[in-house]
């Protein structure tokens, strides 16, 4: 919990946590056995400017040490923190590579826009 710092929330009840506290607390038990793997599924979801900044720091350090998949739909979130994008349409990879040429593919943003894809 230090690492994350969130230490001080150690003899709080995690009910009585904002959801934001709680997700950070989530990642605590997840990263405390070092795993070689972490998959996350929208870690920063209900968190605010200073969680998510705090969390892409954390992220990307994590990631220095084991390998971090995450799936996140925020690209503002995604454009910090990733070095490599996989981006799926209707179960299928669409397109996948580094961060800043699949960020630019118009066909990214034509399915985010709900456009279809063929």
């Amino acid at each position: 919990m230090e690492r994350i710092g969130i230490a001080h929330l150690t003899a709080t009840q995690v009910g009585t946590l904002a959801h934001g506290q709680r997700q950070l607390v989530e990642l605590a038990t997840v990263i405390a056995p070092r795993p070689a793997l972490i998959l996350l599924d929208e870690p920063a979801a209900g968190m605010n400017g200073s969680e998510v900044e705090g969390l892409g720091d954390l992220l990307v350090e994590l990631a220095r040490s084991c390998s971090v998949i995450v799936v996140e739909h925020d690209m503002a979130f995604v454009r910090r923190i990733a070095r490599s994008i996989t981006v799926f349409n209707q179960g299928s990879v669409l397109v996948e590579g580094p961060a800043r040429q699949v960020l630019s593919d118009p066909r990214v943003r034509d399915v985010y826009l709900g456009k279809e894809v063929a």
